[in-house]
Protein backbone atom coordinates (compact mmCIF):
# COMPACT_ATOMS: atom_id res chain seq x y z
CA UNK A 1 0.00 0.00 0.00
CA UNK A 2 3.03 2.47 0.88
CA UNK A 3 4.16 1.89 -3.05
CA UNK A 4 0.60 2.78 -4.12
CA UNK A 5 0.39 5.57 -2.20
CA UNK A 6 3.91 7.26 -2.78
CA UNK A 7 5.17 6.29 -6.35
CA UNK A 8 4.46 8.47 -9.67
CA UNK A 9 1.25 7.83 -11.26
CA UNK A 10 2.57 5.17 -13.68
CA UNK A 11 4.89 3.38 -11.30
CA UNK A 12 1.91 3.03 -8.98
CA UNK A 13 -0.44 1.61 -11.51
CA UNK A 14 2.35 -1.27 -11.97
CA UNK A 15 3.33 -2.22 -8.68
CA UNK A 16 -1.03 -2.38 -7.90
CA UNK A 17 -1.36 -4.52 -11.38
CA UNK A 18 0.93 -7.02 -9.60
CA UNK A 19 -0.50 -7.45 -6.94
CA UNK A 20 -3.82 -7.69 -8.85
CA UNK A 21 -2.41 -10.92 -10.67
CA UNK A 22 -2.49 -14.24 -9.84
CA UNK A 23 0.77 -15.69 -10.99
CA UNK A 24 0.67 -18.88 -13.30
CA UNK A 25 1.82 -21.54 -11.93
CA UNK A 26 4.74 -22.69 -13.40
CA UNK A 27 5.88 -18.63 -12.41
CA UNK A 28 5.36 -19.32 -8.93
CA UNK A 29 8.87 -20.17 -7.32
CA UNK A 30 8.18 -18.94 -4.17
CA UNK A 31 5.90 -20.38 -1.26
CA UNK A 32 5.52 -18.35 1.62
CA UNK A 33 5.35 -20.30 4.83
CA UNK A 34 2.68 -19.26 7.45
CA UNK A 35 3.90 -16.07 9.87
CA UNK A 36 4.59 -18.29 12.62
CA UNK A 37 7.24 -20.88 10.64
CA UNK A 38 11.32 -21.07 11.41
CA UNK A 39 11.56 -18.03 8.51
CA UNK A 40 15.74 -19.77 7.83
CA UNK A 41 14.08 -23.25 6.76
CA UNK A 42 12.59 -21.91 3.54
CA UNK A 43 15.31 -20.84 0.83
CA UNK A 44 13.16 -17.11 -1.29
CA UNK A 45 14.55 -17.05 -5.25
CA UNK A 46 14.15 -13.56 -6.04
CA UNK A 47 15.50 -14.48 -9.79
CA UNK A 48 11.88 -14.19 -11.13
CA UNK A 49 10.01 -10.61 -12.35
CA UNK A 50 6.34 -12.05 -11.93
CA UNK A 51 4.45 -12.18 -8.68
CA UNK A 52 4.47 -13.89 -6.39
CA UNK A 53 1.75 -15.34 -3.59
CA UNK A 54 -1.27 -14.65 -3.33
CA UNK A 55 -3.19 -12.12 -5.76
CA UNK A 56 -5.28 -9.37 -3.57
CA UNK A 57 -8.18 -8.31 -4.88
CA UNK A 58 -9.46 -5.05 -5.41
CA UNK A 59 -11.78 -4.93 -2.36
CA UNK A 60 -8.81 -5.98 -0.19
CA UNK A 61 -6.82 -2.78 -1.73
CA UNK A 62 -9.46 -0.68 -1.22
CA UNK A 63 -10.38 -1.50 2.22
CA UNK A 64 -6.19 -1.68 2.90
CA UNK A 65 -6.90 1.91 1.26
CA UNK A 66 -8.93 3.31 4.21
CA UNK A 67 -6.47 2.91 6.69
CA UNK A 68 -3.96 5.58 5.44
CA UNK A 69 -3.34 8.79 6.87
CA UNK A 70 -4.73 11.25 4.99
CA UNK A 71 -7.73 11.55 2.73
CA UNK A 72 -5.86 12.83 0.10
CA UNK A 73 -3.43 9.80 0.33
CA UNK A 74 -6.84 7.49 0.24
CA UNK A 75 -8.19 8.85 -2.46
CA UNK A 76 -5.07 8.84 -4.58
CA UNK A 77 -4.74 5.51 -3.85
CA UNK A 78 -8.05 4.38 -4.96
CA UNK A 79 -7.75 6.50 -8.02
CA UNK A 80 -4.62 3.93 -8.66
CA UNK A 81 -6.53 1.01 -7.85
CA UNK A 82 -9.50 1.75 -10.16
CA UNK A 83 -6.96 1.98 -13.15
CA UNK A 84 -4.78 -1.34 -12.59
CA UNK A 85 -5.69 -4.34 -13.41
CA UNK A 86 -4.62 -8.04 -12.80
CA UNK A 87 -4.65 -8.57 -16.40
CA UNK A 88 -2.23 -6.58 -17.23
CA UNK A 89 1.42 -9.09 -17.96
CA UNK A 90 4.36 -6.85 -16.97
CA UNK A 91 5.54 -3.48 -15.26
CA UNK A 92 6.21 -2.65 -19.20
CA UNK A 93 2.29 -3.52 -20.05
CA UNK A 94 1.45 -1.44 -17.04
CA UNK A 95 3.56 1.79 -17.55
CA UNK A 96 2.17 1.34 -21.83
CA UNK A 97 -0.97 1.49 -20.52
CA UNK A 98 -0.97 4.57 -18.65
CA UNK A 99 1.07 6.14 -21.41
CA UNK A 100 -1.41 5.31 -24.15
CA UNK A 101 -4.15 6.55 -21.35
CA UNK A 102 -2.11 10.15 -21.28
CA UNK A 103 -2.00 10.41 -24.71
CA UNK A 104 -5.92 9.80 -24.85
CA UNK A 105 -5.78 6.44 -26.69
CA UNK A 106 -9.21 4.83 -26.06
CA UNK A 107 -9.36 1.63 -23.67
CA UNK A 108 -7.43 -1.70 -24.80
CA UNK A 109 -8.38 -4.89 -24.23
CA UNK A 110 -6.05 -6.48 -22.18
CA UNK A 111 -4.70 -10.01 -22.83
CA UNK A 112 -6.87 -10.63 -26.11
CA UNK A 113 -7.14 -14.49 -27.21
CA UNK A 114 -7.27 -15.04 -30.82
CA UNK A 115 -7.62 -18.05 -32.59
CA UNK A 116 -5.30 -18.56 -35.45
CA UNK A 117 -6.68 -21.81 -36.54
CA UNK A 118 -5.08 -25.21 -36.64
CA UNK A 119 -5.95 -25.19 -32.63
CA UNK A 120 -3.63 -22.53 -32.00
CA UNK A 121 -4.44 -19.68 -29.98
CA UNK A 122 -2.31 -16.02 -29.54
CA UNK A 123 -2.32 -13.79 -26.58
CA UNK A 124 -2.20 -9.76 -27.58
CA UNK A 125 -1.11 -7.25 -24.87
CA UNK A 126 -3.38 -4.70 -26.20
CA UNK A 127 -6.74 -5.12 -28.64
CA UNK A 128 -8.61 -2.07 -29.87
CA UNK A 129 -11.20 -3.32 -30.98
CA UNK A 130 -12.86 -0.33 -33.06
CA UNK A 131 -9.73 0.37 -34.53
CA UNK A 132 -8.93 -3.28 -35.13
CA UNK A 133 -5.26 -2.86 -33.89
CA UNK A 134 -3.52 -4.95 -31.76
CA UNK A 135 -0.37 -3.53 -29.72
CA UNK A 136 2.37 -5.59 -27.93
CA UNK A 137 4.96 -4.34 -24.96
CA UNK A 138 8.29 -5.74 -26.37
CA UNK A 139 10.73 -4.42 -24.22
CA UNK A 140 14.19 -5.39 -24.31
CA UNK A 141 13.88 -7.69 -21.46
CA UNK A 142 11.93 -10.21 -22.87
CA UNK A 143 14.45 -10.63 -25.85
CA UNK A 144 17.55 -10.68 -23.37
CA UNK A 145 16.45 -13.37 -20.87
CA UNK A 146 18.68 -16.21 -20.76
CA UNK A 147 16.11 -18.67 -19.73
CA UNK A 148 13.86 -17.54 -22.40
CA UNK A 149 16.17 -18.81 -25.03
CA UNK A 150 17.93 -15.41 -25.92
CA UNK A 151 17.47 -12.54 -28.35
CA UNK A 152 17.57 -14.42 -31.47
CA UNK A 153 14.76 -17.50 -30.23
CA UNK A 154 12.42 -15.48 -28.58
CA UNK A 155 12.64 -12.56 -31.06
CA UNK A 156 11.88 -15.08 -33.65
CA UNK A 157 9.30 -16.60 -31.91
CA UNK A 158 7.72 -13.30 -31.14
CA UNK A 159 7.96 -11.96 -34.64
CA UNK A 160 5.54 -14.98 -35.93
CA UNK A 161 3.43 -14.68 -33.85
CA UNK A 162 2.25 -11.47 -34.58
CA UNK A 163 2.62 -12.35 -38.15
CA UNK A 164 0.15 -14.99 -37.12
CA UNK A 165 -1.88 -12.04 -35.51
CA UNK A 166 -1.90 -9.75 -38.15
CA UNK A 167 -2.84 -12.49 -40.93
CA UNK A 168 -5.78 -12.62 -38.93
CA UNK A 169 -6.59 -8.76 -37.79
CA UNK A 170 -5.67 -5.59 -39.41
CA UNK A 171 -3.32 -4.00 -37.72
CA UNK A 172 -0.58 -4.04 -34.89
CA UNK A 173 1.56 -1.79 -33.20
CA UNK A 174 4.96 -2.46 -30.96
CA UNK A 175 6.08 -0.29 -28.07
Amino acid sequence: MALINTLAFPYAVAVCDSSLRTPRSSEQVDHFAAPDDDPFRQTVTWKTDSPQGRACSVDELLAAAQFLPSRAAQLRTMKVIGFASGLSGSAGESLSRVRMFEMGFPVPVLQQKFELGGGRNEFVDFWFKKQRIVGEFAGNGKYLREDWGGICAVGLDRTNEQGSVRDVRSGSARD
